[in-house]
């Protein structure tokens, strides 16, 4: 499935039953959501001299999610219609392949057998929006407009700063915003799985639902490693694969080992390990290009987060 699929379906079934179906759905999704953003908003704003506005679907022809610094401490989130529109219709067609890997998959033994798809797609929505809100929260709380703004990233001599290594310009270039994509991600990773795992509202049955199922900590993350390899390869599918190569972000799969190795540092290669394993099963499942999965993650990772520290010695200061 490539981005150009999924436009036209929609220009060519705007008015269809099913497009209008699923809108629905999303949208109820949405406003739970939400409910969860206000309220990390609430605590965030009580902890820090900063204040943010939060708008799902207000731009309806984004297909992105962007953070924006309106004036002094004082920031909008934006998560475009396009985007969560798309990825919901992404995931409709998706969750059936991933239902049929999870039912089969033996270390789940069979808990999956009378899970239906639309539960699929619904957990994984839920849990990804909440990731793409607490990245672009991330790049407000680790400071990061001001930074690409104060150090205008445009000029050499800064960027050359960035590596010891010799590597030339548009190297540096990516290797500074990539490690500014992985700080995001990394945050955004561990925000979203603390809500998978701690959820305990009422209107959040379907989190609570995932959670008996996974019943133990080997069998969330794995579970949480199908969800964001999902949703990790439609964010390169609407790139049309820019990012699997000389963009602002890391590989897929770099993208999600890294930020997930936040989760438990002390077993970080026991989690890529896994991590790898719902990766590559993913990819070989949906079809996908198997040039996106990095040969060597093992030592890739710590390049990625080395390179996030040395954001601080360039003069990062990030809020939190």
């Amino acid at each position: 499935m490539k981005l150009n699929d999924i436009e036209k379906y929609f220009e060519d079934n705007a008015n269809s039953y099913e497009i209008g179906n699923l809108i629905g759905i999303k949208n109820d999704l949405n406003d739970l959501l939400f409910e969860q953003m206000i309220i990390a908003k609430e605590q965030i704003i009580s902890r820090n001299n900063i204040n943010f506005s939060i708008h799902i679907e207000r731009t309806i022809d984004l297909n992105n999610a962007y953070a924006k610094k309106l004036n002094d401490n004082i920031y909008e989130i934006n998560i475009g219609e396009k985007f969560t529109s798309y990825f919901f219709y992404f995931l409709s067609k998706k969750s059936e392949d991933l239902l049929e890997i999870l039912v089969n998959d033996e270390d789940f033994e069979n808990k999956f057998k009378y899970v239906t798809s639309n539960d699929i797609r619904d957990i994984i929505y839920s849990i990804s929006v909440l990731l793409f809100f607490y990245h672009e929260l991330a790049h407000i709380l680790n400071n990061h407009l001001e930074f690409i703004k104060d150090k205008n990233l445009s000029k050499k001599e800064f960027y050359l700063e960035f590596t010891d290594d010799e590597k030339s310009l548009d190297d540096n270039i990516i290797e500074i915003w990539q490690a500014l994509e992985s700080e995001a991600d990394s945050f955004a990773v561990k925000q979203s799985f603390l809500h998978f795992m701690e959820h305990k509202k009422e209107k959040f049955l379907i989190f609570q639902k995932f959670r008996k199922l996974c019943d133990s900590d080997f069998l969330t993350l794995k579970f949480y490693g199908y969800a964001i390899s999902l949703t990790f390869l439609f964010l390169e599918i609407r790139s049309n694969g820019y990012h699997s190569r000389n963009g602002k972000h890391p590989q897929p799969f770099l993208r999600l080992s890294r930020s997930s190795t936040d989760i438990n540092q002390k077993n970080m290669f026991t989690i890529i390990k896994t991590l790898e394993s719902c990766y590559i099963t993913s990819v070989n499942k949906f079809g996908f290009i198997k040039d996106y999965l990095s040969n060597d993650a093992y030592t890739e990772v710590p390049k990625l987060i080395h390179a996030t520290d040395k954001l601080t010695k360039l003069g990062l200061k990030r809020f939190i």
